[in-house]
């Protein structure tokens, strides 16, 4: 049996899902005798995919709001005199959302964060900076729930003021669109483009991100 087993597995270690090795450990075990009852491969095969499926159990759902203070010290070399120096206390708070519909398939998400320094002696500034993210991701499947892969679409827009006499606001729009394909449950490939705007200058870039096993890569231009 043991070596029935090993020749229908390697037989099928070409198989990008792991479906019909399922299917046919079970059948070799009930020729045996081992099994003696009539399991619903496919059903159990489902079932350990949801299970062991990272894009499922990794998504965010539900309201996250976060609201903290910092208190710091910091000193600086008098020479060139330091913007920010002595005690700093922060305000920080951020915010996440994140929703799945479509029988699991779509997810919409958001974040928010926010900074402002409290306090500041008057010869000091007080600068603060907001942010906030949505993204949309739409996942694929195949017919025994084997993750295939994602889609996915985002936008980030970044404002903050140093609160300094010749600085002025800062701004930063950027937006990426990717795909992920996954090869098998420990390898992919993920490829994006993205757009920025940082206060009329136009940022265009690509990033490619490659994962095998323990091992990780990613190329950016």
């Amino acid at each position: 049996t043991s070596h029935r087993l090993q020749l229908g597995w390697w037989a099928l270690r070409g198989e990008r899902s792991t479906y019909r090795a399922l299917v046919t450990t079970v059948a070799i075990l009930r020729e045996a005798g081992i099994l003696l009852g009539e399991p619903d491969a496919g059903l159990s095969y489902e079932i350990l995919n949801v299970l062991r499926d990272s894009q499922l159990y990794l998504r965010p759902s539900g309201f996250d709001v976060q609201l903290a203070f910092g208190e710091g010290y910091l000193q600086r070399p008098d020479d060139p005199p330091a913007n920010e120096e002595g005690r700093v206390e922060q305000l920080l708070a951020s915010a996440a959302y994140g929703a799945q519909l479509d029988d699991d398939k779509l997810e919409v998400s958001g974040t928010a964060f926010g900074r402002l320094r409290l306090f500041a002696p008057d010869d000091q500034p007080a600068p603060w900076a907001i942010g906030a993210t949505a993204r949309v991701r739409r996942f694929s499947y195949g017919d025994h729930g084997d993750p295939l892969g994602a889609l996915d679409l985002a936008a980030v827009l970044l404002v903050s003021d140093d609160d300094l006499m010749n600085s002025q606001l800062g701004q930063r729009l950027t937006g990426q669109l990717g795909f992920t394909w996954w090869v098998n449950a420990a390898s992919g490939f993920r490829l994006a483009a993205n757009v920025g705007e940082d206060r009329g200058a136009l940022f265009i870039g690509a990033e490619l991100q490659a994962t095998y096993g323990l091992l990780d890569g990613t190329f950016a231009r």
